[in-house]
């Protein structure tokens, strides 16, 4: 028996590790793991220089966030150190990762979450759930795709509105999950070749 596939929720405030958090409740059939925001070796760099400290990127906003998900009790993971994750989901903003090369990307727009343009190397990998239709629009505008936009509802509505669509939010991410995944196999299909064939 295979075991679940593993998802990284990397989580750049302490109100997102709440807000993502609805989202792997809605997904009980995978392992969420969690991380504070994390970048390569020049934000690394800026981050010991102190540069980033007004940002998700720094050492206290780190520790916010590792100090809510051991509140919580949920499965850390920071940086995605094991490497084994399927996929990520985070908010909206700017993307966070240095290792998430052939990983799909699921981006959630929420209070406080400020929408980018698309970033060329990943834009084809990202799926953005977006609150509502203007979100959409702005979205648009600023460059991303809209066959790679989602209308999901807010997932920091009140109680009923948010479980909508952290349910909503969750079938996107088993949609992109399940796409990556034949993704892979014909990849590796076309690496081995198909062993049925005479």
């Amino acid at each position: 028996m295979s075991r679940p596939k593993k998802i990284l929720f990397i989580c750049a405030s302490p109100e997102e590790v709440t807000t993502l958090r609805a989202i792997a409740d809605a997904l009980p059939e995978m392992r969420a793991v969690f991380s504070p925001a994390y970048g390569g070796r020049k934000v690394e760099l800026l981050r010991s220089l102190g540069l980033l400290e007004r940002t998700p990127f720094g050492y206290a906003a780190g520790r916010a966030v590792l100090s809510k998900i051991g509140d919580l009790g949920l499965p850390c993971e920071p940086r995605g150190l094991l490497g084994d994750f399927a996929m990520v989901v985070q908010g909206l903003g700017r993307i966070s990762g240095d290792n998430l090369a052939g990983r799909a990307l699921v981006l959630v727009e929420h209070r406080g979450a400020t929408a980018l343009p698309p970033p060329r190397s990943l834009a084809d990998r990202i799926q953005v759930c977006a609150a509502s239709p203007s979100s959409v629009a702005r979205l648009v505008q600023l460059g991303w795709s809209r066959s790679n936009i989602e209308l999901t509802g807010a997932i920091d509505a009140p109680a009923e509105a948010a479980y909508h669509a952290a349910s909503a939010i969750a079938r996107v991410v088993q949609r992109v999950l399940g796409a990556a995944s034949r993704t892979e196999s014909r990849a590796h299909l076309e690496e081995t070749g198909d062993s049925t064939e005479a």
